[in-house]
């Protein structure tokens, strides 16, 4: 079950009495939704994106894709070894145990990338190297997503997991380039080495819509004067309900649970 958006009721009292054009109440959005409340390390890269705040246009799944990741940290061991591949600022690092060695992995140095290599290439790693790999958003930037699949399965050790998050209907967005969407059929075909592989749908589907039309706004509109207001009430109002929303044949988002 997901999480409920921790707000104080008394906002949502004042918001109701007075409406949300009321300047004071605009002064409170900005006073209450940070991103670092209730982040474990706020001084860890990526804050941003580990804990959002309401007026980021995607903030239903980057939440919704924290929660996911915070689920999948609680069955890596403590003593275990991670890669986190194609990390960028690896923003989930603090949602692991402490005890976990964490790799994290990318093509560009930069804190805190502890191995600089080609996703593309050969991994820099022997065979049955980790316990666990952690790929997020990066398949869609390769020109050839299966040899990256073949290398995650060469470096996990038996009974070893993986989580995989992926694009489904999103915005082109270029990190070199946009390569891939991706199917739930396609994603099984591509991990089919694997023993265990689940599928799910990050966001519902009418939800995933709305959003993506919050992004837009964002994009052709930045100096709106009202866009970040509504923008976080927006996103409130969808996490609040987003449980009554059970279609998801149209998500924005796929995740893949591994097991080898």
């Amino acid at each position: 079950m997901l999480p409920k958006l921790d707000v104080e009721a008394e906002l949502w009292q004042k918001e109701r009495q007075y409406g949300f054009r009321n300047p004071r109440i605009v002064k409170r959005y900005q006073m209450h939704e940070t991103s670092t409340r209730h982040d474990p390390d706020p001084t860890f890269p990526g804050a941003d994106r580990r804990h959002p705040t309401t007026q980021n246009p995607a903030y239903l799944t980057l939440r919704l894709l924290r929660h996911a990741i915070e689920h999948f940290a609680k069955q890596v061991l403590p003593s275990g070894t991670l890669l986190d591949l194609g990390c960028g600022d690896a923003p989930y690092t603090p949602l692991f145990d402490k005890g976990i060695t964490y790799i994290s992995m990318d093509r560009e140095k930069r804190y805190p990338v502890r191995v600089v290599a080609d996703i593309t290439q050969t991994l820099p790693f022997a065979d049955l190297s980790f316990d666990a790999v952690l790929c997020t958003q990066t398949l869609e930037h390769i020109p050839n997503p299966g040899s990256v699949v073949n290398e995650i399965h060469r470096v996990l050790k038996p009974q070893g997991i993986g989580f995989i998050s992926v694009p489904f209907a999103w915005e082109i967005h270029h990190y070199p380039e946009d390569c891939h969407r991706f199917t739930p059929d396609e994603l099984k075909i591509l991990f089919r080495e694997f023993s265990q592989c689940e599928v799910q749908p990050l966001e519902p589907s009418d939800l995933a819509w709305i959003q993506s039309k919050l992004i837009r706004w964002h994009r052709v509109s930045p100096k709106s004067r009202w866009r970040k207001f509504v923008i976080s009430h927006i996103n409130r109002w969808m996490w609040r309900r987003s449980e009554r929303f059970q279609d998801k044949s149209h998500p924005g988002n796929l995740i893949v649970y591994l097991q080898k």
